[in-house]
């Protein structure tokens, strides 16, 4: 195994160029790196991403990779796709846990397309796992809207928050607002402000800002069956909620439509 992933990369992976050149980020809400992370009731998680290109493009994807030398100057690799179609695992190195996104950065007029899933490693005989979102930067926006997410004891759900922005060090934080009503009723069962956060990404490449809430924070929830959540802030967002399924691990997506 370990020889043939040495191979894959010398092949697949360059030397980043002119960071200058990328124009557009990609976020893939979920990274693990190379170990799985464990979860709840003894669940081990690993999520993958992969990136295809068509129509014979070339085009080097930079992101938070594997890096040599140091502390400086670093030397980092990006995944390079040949453009005959055939998808190529992205190596990102984890962020948060496992828990924070990662952005991929293409060039101006790359045509890319991901892919990336979630799996359970312990029930792996029961369940492939769960396709995520992968969201362009232009889908970011000031108002995120998620609708029928359950309440049910079966379930635990987690609202995830993710901001093109990453707060800084010291700097003045990014604020969101979240709403959280009945799904067929009125009236504000939450109405909170909270802080987005740096994502905890390493290397030379900056994280989406990050907030991630379990719905077992508003004990308020419990009585109303389905809700819808509504996030508002100044800055761009996107966010979902992951719903999972507490015997079989089973990961549902609520996301912004």
């Amino acid at each position: 195994m370990l020889r043939t992933f040495a191979i894959v990369v010398s092949l697949t992976f360059a030397l980043i160029g002119n960071a200058a050149d990328v124009q557009s980020r990609t976020l893939t809400p979920i990274v693990t790196g190379f170990v799985p992370v464990p979860g709840a009731n003894g669940s081990l998680w690993r999520s993958e991403v992969w990136a295809s290109s068509a129509g014979g493009q070339v085009i080097n994807i930079n992101g938070n990779f594997p890096c040599a030398g140091g502390p400086s100057p670093l030397v980092c690799f990006a995944a390079r796709l040949d453009g005959s179609g055939a998808a190529l695992k992205l190596p990102f190195n984890a962020a948060g846990g496992g828990k924070d996104g990662q952005f991929a950065l293409v060039p101006s007029g790359g045509d890319v397309r991901f892919y990336t899933r979630v799996q359970d490693l312990s029930r792996q005989e029961q369940t492939w796992g769960t396709s995520l979102p992968v969201v362009h930067e232009s889908r970011f926006a000031n108002r995120v809207a998620l609708v029928d997410v359950p309440t049910d004891v079966r379930f635990r759900s987690s609202l995830r928050i993710y901001s093109l922005i990453e707060p800084q060090l010291n700097g003045p934080p990014l604020h969101v607002r979240v709403q959280i009503r009945p799904l067929a009723g009125f009236g504000d069962l939450v109405d909170e402000i909270h802080d987005i956060v740096g994502g905890d990404t390493t290397g030379s490449f900056a994280g989406p800002g990050y907030l991630q809430i379990p719905l077992d924070a508003w004990p308020q929830l419990r009585g109303t069956e389905r809700l819808r959540i509504v996030l508002t802030s100044e800055s761009k967002i996107w966010g979902f909620v992951s719903v999972t399924n507490n015997e079989t691990q089973h990961v549902t997506v609520v996301s912004p439509q």
